[in-house]
């Protein structure tokens, strides 16, 4: 053998016990460790190396995909207590490998493992604090005169308890309780908020999604949208749904909306920390980012209260003015018993009377979340499908489906209780539900 070949041969012997070596130390990891069996990935114990939690609403960390990454900001865990007055189990979408902050829904109060509440890593659930301390400054503040203020954020230790969400009529606030369906001696409490027992759960994890469902891209399916924001002409986004479209109960919502009354144009704001914005605002906010310009119009023309039958008999007046050029059509919620083969007819009514004066308009048909399942039976899966169906018959026409629905029912699925994601406990999404209502739509536009 040459030398020049012998010192080759070294070398190559020498980086190969280097190899095995590390191998070794790491525990072959995606490997087999020594009994042949595969041996377990690596688990991330650590947050990303530049990384920051925000302490209000910031479009980034609130669109970041649940399905996408390792960590997740902000997910709301409420303490309510059950029919029979126990806690039941409060869990996370994914179990954890670290836990980075829990705040307060205000988001300005950090809260303590062990001191304000309790973690198990084996079941993944959480329970408050059995001992409980209270510290000048931190929890209360004393004046000169010796009056002692407990801040807020001690308002957690007042679990909601099920009597509260379902409490017996009373005849003087008539509108504000329901008849249950199935005890009609029962009632449930419409307004109910549940902010000040809700706590949010920053952390990272190292499982991923699994077989839970995932919206995908049907930005082909709006040739002329994809076009106009490629080339960044000015685009005229619509949205027309109901009280969920108008960014009702988020925490910070700065719509122009519409009035069901009357047809009027009205002010629906919101001002509450952590200032979580409309999903039809976060959804522009992206595009606008995405594309590298401005000129991307939202003009909301959904109202409270509103079924597709209004939305049929006002989209010529409400819609057609606004020369639309992608319209997001958003009903269902008001409209549970109702038909699906009915919804459908309205929903096909509204596209013909927005096609007959647009007709280059592009349609989204966005299905809802499901009110409480106390309820009794619901149907708006079937409205999902059916915006599907319209999808495959209407070929003439332009339209996406963005499946809300199926992405609210992954998360339930997923060991999500309604409380922690409805505002009501009724009909209604809460800071969390919006911001999946964003990310459905963010997907669907392709983003």
């Amino acid at each position: 053998m040459k030398k020049n070949d012998l010192k080759r041969l070294i070398v190559l012997l020498a980086m190969a016990a280097l190899v095995i070596a590390a191998l070794a130390l790491t525990g072959c990891k995606n490997g087999t460790d020594g009994n042949g069996d595969l041996a377990p990935t690596a688990v991330p114990t650590e947050a990303p190396e530049v990384f920051t939690i925000p302490t209000d609403y910031e479009l980034g960390a609130w669109t970041q995909k649940a399905w996408e990454g390792s960590v997740v900001y902000w997910e709301p865990v409420t303490f309510v207590t059950d029919i029979n007055g126990e806690m039941p189990e409060l869990t996370l979408m994914y179990k954890p490998t670290q836990i980075l902050e829990v705040r307060m829904a205000d988001g300005f109060e950090r809260i303590e493992e062990g001191r304000d509440y309790q973690y198990d890593w084996q079941t993944n659930t959480f329970s408050l604090g059995k001992t409980i301390t209270l510290t000048e400054g931190r929890d209360y503040t004393v004046s000169e005169s010796g009056k002692i203020t407990l801040k807020y954020y001690k308002q957690l230790l007042q679990v909601t308890t099920w009597e509260s969400l379902h409490p017996k009529y009373k005849e003087n606030q008539a509108h504000d309780w329901l008849q249950m369906p199935d005890d009609h001696s029962r009632y449930f409490n419409l307004y109910n908020t549940l902010y000040k027992s809700r706590i949010y759960v920053t952390y990272v994890h190292q499982d991923d999604w699994g077989d839970s469902y995932v919206p995908k891209s049907e930005l082909s399916k709006l040739p002329r949208m994809k076009k106009m924001l490629i080339d960044k002409q000015d685009l005229n986004f619509v949205i027309y749904g109901d009280s969920i479209a108008t960014g009702a109960d988020g925490t910070g919502p700065d719509e122009l909306v519409i009035d069901v009354s009357n047809g009027n144009e009205i002010s629906y704001k919101g001002n509450s920390a952590p200032h979580t914005p409309s999903w039809a605002e976060m959804t522009v906010q992206t595009l606008r980012q995405r594309y590298g310009y401005d000129n991307v119009f939202k003009i909301n023309r959904a109202a409270g209260a509103s079924e597709s039958v209004w939305g049929k008999n006002n989209a010529d007046i409400l819609v057609n003015p606004k020369k639309p050029d992608v319209v997001v059509i958003a009903f269902g919620m008001n409209e549970n018993g109702r038909s699906a083969a009915e919804h459908k007819g309205y929903i096909n009514s509204i596209i013909d009377e927005i096609h007959a004066k647009n007709p280059d308009c592009e349609f989204i048909l966005m299905s809802s979340m499901e009110p409480n399942p106390e309820l009794g039976h619901t149907n708006l899966s079937d409205f999902e499908k059916a915006y599907y169906e319209i999808q495959a018959e209407r070929t003439d026409l332009h339209i996406a489906v963005c499946p809300v629905n199926s992405v609210f029912w992954a998360v339930i699925n997923r060991g999500k209780l309604f409380t922690d994601i409805s505002s009501s406990n009724f009909n209604h999404p809460n800071d969390f539900l919006i911001r999946l209502y964003a990310m459905t739509l963010i997907t669907t536009l392709g983003m």
